[in-house]
């Protein structure tokens, strides 16, 4: 399960080991290595996970990184769910490209239970419908802010999103354009978007959007 071409960034304390891969997260004992929990694909996960050792149906950036954020209570991180695909042909090819879905959820530090996940009320549902987070979060005071995204045409459209670190409820989405990674001929993207991990300081969010320029927003 350590397998990937991805960078994964865990957080420590004291002899707990917190590490994800993107569509998994787990605790992991650091003197002794073996699992304290695992939160991934199985009967009795209530999100529909992708299966952690199955071939991935799309292409992620190979820069996209995962990195846990840890809270007095809650550990914080990204998971691929599964979404609807119909790929698209011509002349017996696929012609599109399949990417991957994340959400953050927040997990309970000690026993692996989801607290909650993101897009947990109607109204964030809506808000939030189509989006992907592209980033690793960051937890500054009682709010977990992250990059977000969803394709729109042949544009990547970007906001940051800021959730309530307790009740996961959305507290504000601020649009911050659109933006072109490597397309097909076809004109659809072929590798899912990375952005790096917002940070906070004195009331103040900042993050680069993973298309080239970096944004400042009050928190």
């Amino acid at each position: 399960w350590w397998k990937t071409w991805c960078p994964m960034h865990p957080a420590l304390d004291e002899r707990t080991l917190f590490v994800g891969n993107g569509r998994a997260l787990f605790a992991i004992d650091l003197y002794s290595g073996q699992r304290r929990w695992a939160f991934e694909e199985s009967p009795n996960t209530p999100l529909p996970l992708v299966p952690l050792r199955r071939q991935g149906n799309g292409r992620t950036s190979f820069e996209r990184a995962f990195a846990p954020a840890l809270g007095p209570e809650l550990v914080y991180g990204t998971v691929e769910i599964r979404r609807p695909y119909r790929p698209e042909i011509l002349n017996r090819v696929e012609i599109s490209t399949y990417l991957p879905r994340r959400v953050l959820v927040a997990l309970d530090r000690e026993t692996g239970e989801l607290r909650w996940a993101m897009g947990n009320t109607p109204r964030d549902r809506l808000a939030l419908s189509g989006y992907s987070i592209v980033s690793p979060c960051v937890l500054e005071g009682d709010a977990v802010y992250a990059v977000a995204a969803r394709h729109t045409g042949t544009h990547h459209s970007i906001a940051a999103v800021a959730f309530d670190a307790a009740t996961g409820r959305l507290r504000w989405r601020q649009d911050l354009g659109l933006g072109q990674q490597e397309l097909n001929l076809f004109g659809t993207p072929v590798k899912e978007l990375a952005a790096a991990a917002p940070a906070g300081q004195d009331g103040v969010l900042y993050l680069t959007r993973g298309l080239g320029f970096a944004a400042a927003l009050d928190t």
